[in-house]
């Protein structure tokens, strides 16, 4: 039974201050946690005084950890509060899923959209944390909770067997596949695990397929859940041939692609994202870091100080699931985590038709992609974007937001956008003193960084509005963003 005294010195430390933190937000009329006040559309944010009912299964899975004074009594709570709110609807869209909120209305029988009414992949992410509790405390849970748990697990693979969710949707995927092995195995029910070992050979397949990475490329939240769903791989699953042997070498592959692209000094993975929630995880809670986090001397976490506002930060209820299943990295990726390896140009293709680039110095790391086939317009999808040491050691950055598809290359210091027909392109910057009057037709002098711009003769059009500076430049051909 894993308890914090069984955890790495690190993975300790944040996983007591992450239930620290979380404490504070149990509401023990629902027996869950609330809505924080900068959590994310996962929640819809219609529902006032909203309670969550995932994350809530994360702390609950703290608890079980720590086991002080009422823990395992209130982790029992939790279990059933959630238990409460999975739909039991056979032949809905939504059956075996989750409310993501006790406050969130039942879906529309006959016509629910995904998304609007329904969260489809609670089912896993939830599902999957009773696999974990099942395997790892089943002393500490009485056997009818523990019946009741299965129950839940049945009810999510129904509807996952049902959704057959594709093997490109890499992290969903991942767990789903696993869901439907474990469902099938307990309730002998073959063409549950025929389906869960399919699905896990093609998302297998894929990643080879893609020079060993994943169709969600690059993204700090996402390959945070990927390394989560690995390790349940690694650590649970029931063949080593589909899934132990595959899901180890999938997560070395994957550790090895972000300590290619971590720059340690700025504690930031490079971009270009696929999907992101944000720029800078000093100031925001993505996945990846927690992961980091458990990997580094803890004054080196790629990680918002959590005593002051932070953004995404109900994903840092994911710090003991990830803690309890701990980090296992290839020997040649723990320096890259630690220390600069230096100065070096990166390019990885990462699907057919689809590069990515990457120039990392000492100081500045730049990041670009070719047109995505789906996701070039997308909010999530940044193509280009740059990093760099402002004033004071903080972090500036500037990302590319663009309604259509660009192709982007970094080459050293030297970042293009070729713009596939006329277009305009819009750039974010944030840094530590940032004026709208630094901006110049082909100069940008940003705090601790000097850019030279060509784009042909565009004037730029610039907005400052609470720290955020945007700039748009109409663009027919090449856009090149020269730093000095």
């Amino acid at each position: 039974m894993k308890t914090l005294d069984t955890l790495s010195p690190s993975a300790r430390h944040w996983t007591v201050i992450g239930l620290e933190w979380a404490d504070q937000f149990y509401d023990p009329a629902y027996d869950l946690l609330t809505l924080l006040p900068d959590a994310d559309a996962k929640t819809p944010p219609r529902y006032a005084n909203a309670h969550l009912v995932r994350d809530s299964i994360w702390y609950a899975t703290g608890l079980l950890l720590r086991q002080q004074g009422d823990d395992v009594e209130r982790a029992q709570r939790i279990i059933r509060a959630v238990l409460r709110y999975q739909y039991d609807e056979p032949g809905r869209v939504y059956h075996g899923t989750f409310r993501r909120a006790p406050e969130e209305p039942t879906p529309p029988p006959n016509h629910a959209v995904e998304w609007k009414d329904y969260d489809p992949n609670w089912r896993e992410f939830i599902g999957s944390i009773f696999l974990i509790m099942l395997h790892e405390y089943p002393v500490l849970l009485p056997d009818e909770l523990q019946a009741a748990m299965w129950t839940s697990i049945r009810k999510a693979a129904e509807g996952a067997f049902a959704r057959r969710v594709p093997p490109h949707y890499t992290n969903i995927a991942l767990m789903s596949a696993l869901l439907l092995d474990h469902a099938g195995a307990h309730f002998d029910v073959p063409e549950w695990r025929a389906q869960g070992e399919v699905l896990a050979r093609m998302v297998y397949a894929l990643f080879r397929a893609n020079n060993l990475t994943f169709w969600e490329y690059n993204s700090p939240t996402y390959y945070g859940v990927d390394l989560f769903a690995l390790a349940l791989w690694r650590q649970y699953g029931l063949s080593e041939a589909v899934f132990r042997g595959p899901g180890a070498a999938m997560e070395a592959g994957l550790w090895r692609d972000i300590a290619r692209f971590y720059h340690s000094g700025l504690r930031n993975l490079c971009g270009p994202y696929d999907r992101s929630y944000g720029m800078d995880m000093t100031r925001y809670v993505a996945v990846v870091g927690l992961w980091l986090a458990l990997a580094v001397p803890s004054d080196q976490a790629p990680l918002p100080d959590v005593g002051q506002v932070f953004g995404h930060s109900a994903d840092f209820y994911f710090m003991p699931p990830t803690a309890l299943l701990g980090a296992q990295l290839p020997d040649d990726v723990l320096p890259h985590l630690t220390a600069f390896q230096g100065e070096r140009q990166l390019e990885r293709e990462v699907e057919p038709g689809r590069v990515a680039t990457a120039w990392l110095s000492e100081n500045v790391m730049i990041g670009a992609s070719t047109a995505h086939p789906l996701r070039s317009g997308d909010s999530q999808f940044h193509a280009a974007t740059m990093h760099w040491r402002a004033p004071a050691g903080s972090v500036g950055w500037l990302r590319l937001r663009t309604p259509g598809p660009v192709d982007a290359r970094v080459n050293g210091p030297v970042l293009t956008i070729t713009c596939l027909y006329p277009a305009a392109l819009r750039f974010d910057i944030l840094a530590s003193g940032l004026k709208a009057d630094m901006i110049k037709q082909d100069r940008w002098v940003l705090p601790g960084l000097n850019v030279a711009v060509d784009a042909g003769g565009a004037v730029a059009e610039t907005r400052l509005e609470d720290g955020l500076l945007t700039i748009q430049l109409q663009v027919e051909g090449d856009c090149t963003l020269s730093v000095q």
